[in-house]
C-alpha cells in the first residue's frame, strides 16, 4: 500500500483519503501509471485541454477587458461609466460563483465550462458585430454593457469547474503538480491579457479587437470539445444532498477547509493594496504616475515567479510548506514596502509580495482540492472562488480608508500583519491531518 504525498488527493472531514472520479486505473500486476511532471501534463490527455484552454480564455478576458473600457471611455468620457463596464465583466462572479459550483457537482463539469464559453464567444463576438454597425454613443455603451455582462456570466459559469475538474483528469500523486499548473493561466493571463489588448487598439479597429477576443474565446470551446473527458462529477444526492446550502454546511464543518477559506481571504485583502495604493504610493516615493506601472508590473512579475517556482518545486516540498512560504513572502514584501523610501525599493517589495501571493495561491487551492470530499468538490471550489473574488472591493475600501487616514505605511502595515496571522492560523496542526494511505 502506498502513502500518498498531501495533495495527491481528496480527503474526507476526518483525515481519511477518499478516492477521486479521475482516479488512473490499475495496470497489469497492479502497477499504476507513473505521475507525469509538468511537460507531460500540459501535453497530454484531458488536462492539457483543460490547461490550455484556461491559457486562451484568460488571455482573452483581460484583453477584452481593457479593450471594452476604451470603447466606452472613448464614446462616453465618463470613468464612472467606465467602472461599470468593469463591474459589469467580474461582478456575476459574486453570485454565480457558489451556484455554478453546485451545478458542477450534479452533472458534466466539462459541459459547463463548454456553455460558459459559447456565452463568451457569442458576447465577444456580438460586440464586434455592433461596433461594425456603429449605433451611436449612447446604443454602444448599453451594448458593451449587456455583451460583456453576458461573458461575465460565462466565465462565472466556467470557473468552478475549470478549477474543480483537475483532479478528475489527472493520475494519482498529480495534484500537488497539476494545481500550480491550473492556477498559471490566470496569472499569465493577467499580464498577458492587457499588453495584447494595447496591441489590438494599436493596429486594429475596435471591432477586430473584439473578434479576436471571441476567436480566443472560441479556443477553449474548442479544446473542450476535443479530448474524452471522465463523468466529471459524481452524484451528491444520496448522502447530503446536491444543494448550495449542503455544502456551505460540509465548509462550515470541516476545520481544515474554514481555515484555507480565512487564508483565502487573506490573500484577497492582501494583494489588493497592490493595485489600489499603488499611485498614494508612486506620488509620495516619486511624485509622478510613472512608478505606478513599475510596482504594478513588479507584483505580476513575481506572481509569474512563484506560479513558476510553484510548479517546479521538488515533490519532497510538500504543499503545506509552500503555501506557508508564500503567506511569509506575502507578509515581508507588503509589511515593508510602507517604510523604504526609494522607488527602486517599493518595487522590489512587490516582486517579493507577487511570488508569495503566487505560491500561497497555488498551495492553497491544492489543499482545497485535496480536503474537499469528491461529491463536495465544484461546491467547495465555488466558496473557494467567492473567498477570493468577494473580498476585493471590500478590501479595496479598507486599505484605502487607512491610507487616507493613518498613511499608506500604515495600510501596508497592517496588510502585512493580516497575512502573519494567516501563517500561525494555517499551521500543520490546525488544518488537521494530512491525506492518509488509499
Amino acid at each position: 500500500m502506498r502513502l500518498r504525498r498531501e495533495g495527491d488527493g481528496p480527503t474526507a472531514p476526518g483525515g481519511a483519503a477518499v478516492a477521486g472520479p479521475g482516479a488512473a486505473p490499475v495496470g497489469e500486476g497492479g502497477a499504476r501509471p507513473a505521475p507525469r511532471g509538468p511537460v507531460g501534463l500540459v501535453l497530454e490527455g484531458p488536462f492539457a485541454a483543460v490547461f490550455w484552454g484556461k491559457m486562451s480564455s484568460a488571455v482573452a478576458t483581460w484583453m477584452h477587458a481593457l479593450v471594452a473600457v476604451v470603447v466606452v471611455y472613448d464614446v462616453s468620457g465618463s470613468a464612472t461609466v467606465v467602472s461599470l463596464v468593469s463591474a459589469a465583466q467580474f461582478a456575476p462572479q459574486i453570485v454565480l460563483a457558489p451556484l455554478a459550483g453546485a451545478w458542477c457537482d450534479r452533472g458534466r463539469m466539462d459541459r459547463l465550462i463548454l456553455l460558459g464559453h459559447v456565452m463568451c464567444v457569442v458576447g465577444a463576438g456580438g460586440l464586434g458585430l455592433v461596433l461594425l454597425a456603429d449605433p451611436g454613443a449612447g446604443p454602444t455603451v448599453v451594448a458593451v454593457s449587456a455583451l460583456t455582462l453576458l461573458c461575465g456570466m460565462g466565465l462565472a459559469i466556467a470557473g468552478p469547474p475549470f478549477a474543480a475538474i483537475v483532479p478528475s483528469v489527472i493520475r494519482p500523486g498529480e495534484l500537488s503538480v497539476a494545481m500550480p499548473l491550473s492556477t498559471f493561466p490566470n496569472t499569465f493571463g493577467r499580464l498577458a491579457g492587457p499588453a495584447a489588448g494595447a496591441l489590438a487598439i494599436a493596429v486594429l479597429p475596435h471591432p477586430a479587437s473584439f473578434g479576436v477576443c471571441a476567436a480566443m474565446y472560441g479556443v477553449t470551446v474548442v479544446a473542450m470539445l476535443v479530448p474524452s473527458f471522465p463523468q466529471a462529477a459524481v452524484a451528491a444526492g444520496a448522502v447530503a444532498g446536491s444543494s448550495l446550502r449542503a455544502g456551505m454546511r460540509y465548509v462550515a464543518g470541516h476545520r481544515g477547509l474554514r481555515l484555507m477559506m480565512l487564508a483565502t481571504l487573506t490573500l484577497a485583502f492582501a494583494s489588493e493594496p497592490s493595485i489600489t495604493l499603488a499611485p498614494a504610493l508612486s506620488e509620495e516615493l516619486a511624485g509622478n504616475d510613472d512608478l505606478v506601472g513599475w510596482l504594478s508590473s513588479g507584483f505580476g512579475l513575481g506572481a509569474l515567479a512563484g506560479s513558476a517556482a510553484a510548479m517546479a518545486a521538488p515533490r519532497r516540498v510538500s504543499v503545506r510548506a509552500r503555501a506557508t512560504t508564500g503567506l511569509v513572502l506575502l507578509a515581508s514584501g507588503m509589511g515593508t514596502v510602507g517604510v523604504v523610501h526609494a522607488g527602486a525599493w517599493a518595487v522590489g517589495c512587490f516582486v517579493v509580495a507577487g511570488v508569495g501571493f503566487a505560491l500561497a495561491i497555488a498551495g492553497f487551492s491544492t489543499l482545497v482540492q485535496a480536503h474537499a470530499a469528491p461529491e463536495f468538490r465544484g461546491r467547495v471550489t465555488g466558496l473557494w472562488l467567492i473567498a477570493f473574488v468577494g473580498a476585493r472591493p471590500l478590501a479595496a475600501l479598507l486599505v484605502g480608508l487607512a491610507a487616507d487616514h493613518a498613511g499608506t505605511e500604515v495600510a501596508f502595515a497592517g496588510a502585512g500583519l493580516v497575512v502573519l496571522a494567516a501563517v500561525w492560523g494555517t499551521r500543520p496542526s490546525a488544518l488537521g491531518p494530512r491525506a492518509r494511505p488509499m
